[in-house]
């Protein structure tokens, strides 16, 4: 693996079989140690797709969709972003698709809102995501990071 994050050999494997498992992971450390290049390795290495939303830059729009009015009869729908899309195209293929919510905690409010439906619902805009979407969120001490002194 040419991730620089260190972690140890249990935590490695833990990470490793949650997402095989399909079953979101959550990991902490300190900001620039590499957790969000490791999940990108990971998928490297997995042959895996893997895009990443860095929270505290997002828009619950990015997250949630972007309402665009429909020309044929004004209905709304809610566009999702292009790493959901990906997704869904990855999902068609049958080849598992990793999306990372980097500096979740520093997300505001309504992105960690967003960020959870699509967590616990697996729908992003107007779509289902395909059971071949996988998560992982990385999150950096409060103290650190965005928004601190």
């Amino acid at each position: 693996m040419d991730a620089a994050i260190n972690l140890l050999p249990l935590q490695e494997a833990v990470t490793q079989i949650y997402m095989l498992a399909n079953i979101p992971v959550m990991k902490w450390g300190m900001d620039g140690e590499g957790k969000s290049e490791y999940d990108r390795a990971l998928c490297r290495a997995w042959k895996w797709g893997c895009g990443v939303l860095i929270g505290s830059q997002c828009d619950p729009t990015d997250i949630g969709g972007m309402p665009v009015i429909q020309t044929d009869g004004g209905h709304f729908i809610r566009v999702p972003h292009r790493i959901f899309r990906e997704a869904m195209e990855h999902g068609e293929r049958g080849v598992p698709y990793l999306i990372v919510y980097d500096e979740a905690n520093a997300a505001p409010t309504l992105v960690q809102a967003a960020e959870q439906n699509t967590l616990t619902a697996r729908e992003a805009g107007d779509v289902k995501l395909p059971d071949t979407t996988r998560f992982a969120l990385s999150a950096n001490p409060s103290n650190i990071g965005v928004g601190t002194t």
